[in-house]
């Protein structure tokens, strides 16, 4: 009972200073929109102001986790090119963010008629117009499977450190009792092939397992509407993260095609904005799997003549890409090889020797897909390995 109880008392206290940090940090945060700029004060001890032009925002990203969504609350980033960090971050209610929303939106547009000279009304009429893309969430399973699923030795590899760090947190000489036991054993156990395999075919499984289950809860019940002006995502299972964006904002779209994913009819779109805060951190581009509307994309983009754009110049990559590509691969499998043959392992001479038929491969395909196009209107970068990439 005293363990108990000394153990509800850390986590009362804990939950006190969790409530007191959170009021200071958000109660105090405070915004209002003048002139055309989103002013933004905050600051407990020293209040700071800053002045951000609605027109300059690089992009609006909210995230509504379970709690945000039974309180009909979002968390509101905005990033603009000007800084390494967001420039302003929020928690708002739906009113407040739709209120937001309609101004910065209304600024954009009031931006827009400034610069345009004429503008008719049924022009103005077809930049509402939105369109809906679908993408269900069994072709978003099918477009996680086209992947390489070894993106999931990341997962795997947190699950065991943070695992690790649990034991050796409980006694530190855990993991030398462990490391002395598999030491101690492992001269009397002897591996065949089969069991390596098996080891490998379960291992995989395990990692396919855990990739599958992040893309979905990642991209659960994706929403795509885009128009004349703006592009809009949201997506997520427990957690729904939202991106919008300006058609104007885009610098680069990116398109996958690998072997299966040209058998199954879909491809991988990602939609990166240039350079700022939130793109540097990982997988905050616009992803979109197992759909086959790069066509709507490039087309709202680069608009539908995009493809009658005249070339100016393009070039290849030559066979130096191959040596690039192989040269890490030799420095591992031809010393793995000799250290085979030097210990007798001559069963095992076939890995290296797999390996660097597939390091060949790959290189040269990539000689076959690397070329440059530079258009009138564009450049298009394609490169890639096992799979067609174009950017």
């Amino acid at each position: 009972m005293e363990y108990i109880i000394m153990l509800l008392s850390y986590l009362a206290g804990f939950l006190v200073i969790s409530l007191i940090t959170a009021f200071l940090s958000f109660y105090f945060k405070k915004y209002y929109v003048e002139n055309g700029n989103l002013i933004f004060i905050h600051g407990v001890i020293q209040h700071e102001r800053t002045s951000v032009p609605l027109h300059k925002i690089q992009s609006l990203r909210t995230k509504s986790g379970l709690i945000y969504r039974i309180l009909d609350m979002k968390g509101i980033s905005f990033d603009t090119l000007a800084s390494r960090t967001e420039e302003i971050e929020l928690i708002l209610d739906d009113d407040d963010w739709d209120a937001l929303l309609s101004r910065v939106e209304t600024q954009e547009n009031t931006q827009e008629e400034v610069h345009k000279t004429e503008a008719t009304e049924q022009e103005a009429t077809a930049n509402c117009k939105s369109i809906k893309l679908e993408v269900s969430n069994l072709n978003l399973i099918k477009g996680a499977l086209c992947q390489n699923h070894f993106k999931g030795m990341a997962v795997l590899f947190g699950v065991l450190a943070t695992l690790y760090n649990q034991i050796t947190s409980v006694n530190d000489k855990a993991a030398k009792y462990f490391l002395d036991y598999v030491e101690t054993h492992a001269d009397t156990s002897a591996f065949s092939i089969t069991a390596v395999l098996t080891v490998i075919m379960i291992l995989y499984i395990v990692i396919l397992i855990l990739w599958m289950g992040k893309v979905f809860l990642q991209y659960f019940n994706m929403d795509i509407r885009m128009n004349e002006k703006q592009l809009f995502f949201e997506s997520g299972l427990i957690t729904r993260n939202s991106n919008r964006f300006s058609f104007d904002k885009v610098c680069t779209l990116y398109v996958k095609r690998n072997i299966i994913e040209n058998w199954l009819g879909c491809c991988t779109i990602m939609v990166r904005q240039a350079l700022n805060a939130t793109d540097e951190k990982k997988d905050t581009d616009v992803k979109i799997y197992g759909s086959s509307h790069d066509g709507n994309f490039l087309n709202w983009w680069l608009g539908k003549d995009y493809n009658s754009s005249p070339t100016v110049i393009s070039a290849r990559s030559g066979y130096g890409l191959l040596g690039y590509i192989v040269r890490f691969d030799i420095l591992i499998s031809l010393p793995a090889a000799i250290a085979l043959c030097y210990y007798g392992q001559y069963i095992w001479i076939f890995a290296p020797i797999a390996y660097m038929l597939v390091s060949l491969s790959k290189g040269l395909l990539a000689v076959r897909r690397s070329h440059i196009t530079l258009k009138e209107d564009y450049m298009e970068i394609s490169n890639g390995k096992f799979a067609e990439i174009y950017n």
